[in-house]
């Protein structure tokens, strides 16, 4: 009671205070119409020395009049340059500031040092000879021809700069994969085998700042922060605030002035981010509405990327809406799992109007490609040499016309006015890598493609590393070849095409890492000057597996918003559908995401993809880890072995509505359905029928994503990890008095944690969400958890 009196007090004061001082302020000089459309993000430099593309901020670049000096780096610029070229000093702290002026009028964009750290790799042939020895690991995409071993004085030796965390890898020694002989850590590599595993660390996360926000009134928000800070940025939009805006107060706290400026815009937003020697914060993202803080989550809408709940659809799998258009191709080849099975437009729109994604909580939909494919099948390159159709929509014949399987403009357009008229977005699967051998592209420009064949006689056909920009994803699939300025320019404008004729929202990018960054940042350029300029918000959201920093270097604001987080997925489904790695690795995983992506990122986090066997079907027993995945769903009969796949299903759910970033379901995991790797993964959607376990997840599902969009905590709070042990997870979400305590117990015991709980985070009044056991006494929560289970405590 006493602690509860004691918070009373403090915020009563804390608002007498801000009344006191908080006087309305305007910024000296802010643009009526923002010349840097969208936030300028946080950018990561990778080199001492390099070149930051102005572009990417700045669509029309050459007004930016001058680019104030710093002491904290040197760069080469002159009026009118796209490219703004710098060298570090040694001095530079971790985060520092590039100014530049249109007019008077001065915008902010934030970098980060590199903070990279020497490794050495050694491998002792204890005597016997080898020709070659490479390091094969995540940290170069599995390519060992990139990072080679030199031989010295009897050993094997590799130094390379890394980012801390923690990286899978193993050696390849005369063209064999093995474990590091000196490096006793390990981890799963999820195909039944194991990785050695490295970590690398700069400093101790008990030393790093920390920040978190406090309370508001009117127009003065608190925010505190633990440990030291030497250096911070307090940001509204892209207007960094005056000093005094801002006041430092004892007791690690920050006062800051939202500037009346605010108060013109619907929606705007305060950032902050600091740092000292040891490391940088987390930063802070806080939505404002006409100025004020938003303290009600219904103030949300679709454009508020960072309440967005995705679902995913395969159109020719979910529903069949017209059974005229439902025409599989006619061939015994083509077995019925690679054939049409009648899903088109007209079935999504009848589930919109049934409201099936309203209960689900969903306000985005994401739809796989719909250009018009082959009208007959074609025989994939690797063994066993199976016929496939192309209903998946990724073999396009066409750039601009719609696959009359899946129907025509009108049923589109119809969608999209009547997914709008819900309160949700429409994303469209955009194929830009390749096309298919009947595209108009190969009879009239077969140059504009790369070739089959590489120097030396090789077919390049899925070299998906040493390749990416130039591999074929089949032999009837011609790359595009993006060194080329034609090539982009005929390929953005058909990706503009779609999003102007028929309102979409944004785009789903097929194979991002294998487009080159001049397709991506030329296209993205166009959608501000033609629809953001206007008002108009665009959502983009890439598919890249590999590291973290590839994943990273197609993020920014002159390239795509987000990627989906494989790698957070990949670390989070073995320890989640099974008990054989360690809770710990997911709780690790977590917190590079965070650094890499920011704790406010638009990272897709996934319950699965089309491209994958169903998580279910590991977490059920149904599929092996060590087998070969799209093998077993044409051999067997994949199914749910075992009902405790259920409850993990429920799991990964659960930690992917929780965790910051853009939840996506993938249809039919909202009910457990099983299936190896595709086609397998991609069985027609079921609505009826459902088992007691399928209705249970299928409820889960709808009030995990109502959860999502009405919890502000959950959407636009900070983040941080309470407990992290073999089979239990604990972190806490906070957004000013909102608080969300998140645990996980994947064991199949029950299990009781007590965990020390920050002094900052309000836990009155918290509630169970699924009415488990707990208490907090002083500075201590105890919870129990059920056996493969999570709970989430909260005090709204």
């Amino acid at each position: 009671m006493t602690n509860i009196i004691y918070k009373f007090l403090l915020i009563a004061f804390t608002i007498i205070l801000f009344n006191a001082c908080g006087k309305k302020k305007f910024l000296p000089s802010v643009d009526e119409k923002t010349e840097l459309f969208g936030w300028a993000g946080w950018v990561q430099l990778t080199a001492d020395s390099g070149a930051i593309n102005l572009q990417d901020f700045f669509p029309n670049y050459e007004k930016i009049d001058s680019i104030a000096k710093t002491s904290d780096y040197t760069f080469a610029w002159n009026k009118g340059q796209q490219m703004l070229y710098y060298r570090l000093n040694n001095s530079m702290p971790l985060i520092s500031e590039i100014k530049a002026f249109i007019k008077t009028t001065p915008y902010s964009i934030i970098v980060k040092r590199p903070a990279k750290i020497a490794h050495t790799f050694f491998f002792d042939p204890q005597g016997t000879t080898y020709s070659t020895v490479a390091l094969n690991s995540e940290i170069n995409n599995w390519s060992p021809s990139k990072h080679p071993f030199t031989f010295e004085d009897g050993v094997w030796k590799l130094q390379i700069d890394l980012d801390q965390g923690q990286y899978q890898y193993i050696f390849q020694v005369d063209g064999r994969n093995i474990l590091d002989p000196a490096n006793p850590d390990s981890a799963s590599n999820g195909i039944g085998g194991f990785n050695s595993l490295l970590k690398v660390s700069a400093a101790k996360e008990e030393d790093i700042p920390s920040l978190f926000t406090q309370t508001f009134s009117e127009n003065v928000i608190r925010i505190g922060y633990k440990n030291d800070i030497t250096r911070y940025f307090v940001l509204w939009e892209n207007y960094r605030l005056p000093d005094d805006f801002l006041k430092q107060t004892d007791g690690n706290q920050l006062q800051i002035i939202i500037p009346a400026d605010a108060a013109k815009l619907e929606r705007s937003h305060i950032r902050m981010i600091a740092c000292n020697d040891k490391g940088i914060s987390n930063d802070l993202l806080i939505p404002l509405d006409k100025g004020k803080v938003i303290s009600d989550a219904k103030l949300f809408n679709r454009h508020d990327y960072h309440s967005m709940v995705l679902y995913f659809i395969m159109v020719d799998r979910f529903f069949d809406g017209d059974p005229s258009n439902t025409k599989p191709i006619d061939d015994p080849d083509i077995l019925p799992p690679a054939n049409y099975q009648g899903g088109d437009l007209k079935g999504i729109t009848k589930k919109l109007r049934e409201g099936y994604f309203d209960q689900l909580g969903v306000n985005a939909i994401w739809i796989s490609p719909i250009n018009q494919n082959p009208e007959i099948g074609y025989v994939e390159y690797p063994a066993p040499n199976r016929k496939y159709s192309g209903y998946h929509g990724y073999w396009p014949i066409s750039s601009s016309k719609i696959d009359h399987r899946f129907g025509k403009d009108n049923d589109l357009r119809e969608m999209v006015e009547e997914a709008h008229r819900r309160g949700i977005s429409v994303l469209i699967d955009f194929v830009s890598n390749h096309i298919h051998q009947e595209h108009p592209i190969m009879r009239n420009n077969p140059e504009w493609t790369s070739s089959m064949y590489l120097p030396d006689g090789t077919v390049n056909i899925r070299i998906w590393e040493e390749h990416r920009l130039s591999t074929w994803f089949d032999s009837f699939m011609p790359d595009l070849d993006y060194s080329k300025p034609e090539v982009i320019d005929a390929m953005t404008d058909s990706a503009l095409y779609w999003l102007k004729k028929f309102n979409l929202d944004g785009f789903r990018h097929d194979a991002t890492k294998h487009v080159s960054e001049d397709f991506w940042r030329a296209l993205t350029l166009k959608i501000k000057k033609q629809l953001i300029a206007d008002g108009k918000s665009i959502y983009q959201i890439g598919e890249t597996f590999g590291s973290r920093e590839l994943i990273g270097s197609y993020i920014g604001s002159g390239m795509v918003d987000g990627q989906f987080d494989f790698n957070l997925y990949f670390d989070s489904r073995t320890p989640l559908a099974s008990n054989r790695e360690s809770m710990e690795n997911v709780a690790n995983s977590l917190r590079e995401s965070l650094r890499f992506f920011g704790h406010h990122n638009l990272m897709g986090n996934i319950t699965g993809n089309h491209d994958m066997a169903r998580f279910i079907s590991y977490a059920s027993g149904a599929l092996r880890f060590d087998e070969d995945d799209r093998e077993a769903g044409w051999k067997r009969q994949i199914e749910v072995e075992d009902t405790i796949g259920y409850h993990r299903l429920m799991m990964l759910k659960a930690f992917i509505f929780t965790i910051p970033g853009i939840p996506v379901i993938y249809y039919g995991d909202e009910i457990g359905m099983a299936g190896a790797n595709d086609p397998d993964s991609r069985r027609m959607m079921r609505f009826d029928s459902l088992n007691s376990f399928e209705q249970q997840v299928l409820n889960n599902t709808m009030d995990l994503g109502k959860l999502r969009r009405s919890n502000l905590a959950l959407n636009y709070g900070s983040t941080h990890i309470l407990h992290a042990s073999n089979d239990l997870i604990v972190f806490s979400r906070t957004y000013f008095e909102k608080t969300a305590i998140v645990a996980f117990n994947r064991s199949t015991d029950a299990k009781k944690l007590n965990v020390k709980i920050p002094s900052w985070l309000n836990s009155s009044n918290l509630r169970a969400f699924r009415s488990g056991e707990f208490s907090v006494i002083g500075d201590e929560l105890s919870i129990s958890i059920r056996p493969v289970s999570y709970e989430i405590l909260l005090n709204e």
